[in-house]
């Protein structure tokens, strides 16, 4: 059997360190994708599109007939629409943290732990912001375009997994909490 083709590595901390590095560089970039998509959304809401309104429609599972939104009322939506990606660039900002502190020599730490718990509660609340700006959405939309208010409420697959990996996040993050009490106790002892 060859030795590099073994499923340990020899040097675990080296292997983090790699992906930790591309982790950070991924990271980075991906924010400033991630600012730049907002940004262009953003604009195309404020020039008020007739293209736009269709897709922001569509997007946000509105089935309503509607002529057009004025520009107040189309920012409100857009950024009911957007409320979850600016959820992500948060999640996408702590991650790169969290790679940065991947790179220090102390894995369990407290910054990590705080790191992990928060990215277990975004993940988490990512499921209800997206579900409740929806059904805000097509409240105002209904009300600014019918005669009557409609609600829809939609929960999918991706909803409840996002709940359970979020909750699973936050509860991995209180082990690391407990092992960087112990690496602590253990650094002071030696």
């Amino acid at each position: 059997m060859n030795p590099s083709s073994s499923t340990h590595d020899a040097k675990p901390m080296g292997s983090l360190t790699r992906l930790s590095r591309i982790g950070v560089w991924v990271s980075a970039v991906t924010i400033l994708l991630a600012i730049g998509s907002q940004v262009y959304v953003l604009v195309s809401a404020l020039s008020a599109d007739q293209a736009f309104v269709t897709l922001l429609l569509a997007e946000l599972g509105i089935t309503l007939p509607v002529d057009t939104l004025s520009p107040p009322q189309l920012l409100l939506i857009t950024l009911l629409w957007i409320s979850t990606d600016i959820l992500g660039l948060y999640f996408l900002f702590q991650v790169h943290l969290l790679f940065r502190s991947f790179l220090r020599p102390h894995l369990f730490t407290a910054d990590v732990q705080r790191r992990m718990r928060s990215i277990g509660w975004i993940i988490f609340s990512m499921a209800p912001v997206s579900i409740l700006s929806t059904c805000i959405a097509g409240m105002f939309v209904s009300v600014w375009k019918t005669d009557g208010l409609r609600i829809s409420i939609g929960i999918d697959g991706a909803n409840v997994y996002a709940i359970i990996i979020g909750l699973v996040i936050a509860a991995v993050s209180h082990i690391m909490l407990e092992a960087s009490r112990l690496s602590d106790e253990n650094r002071a002892f030696v």
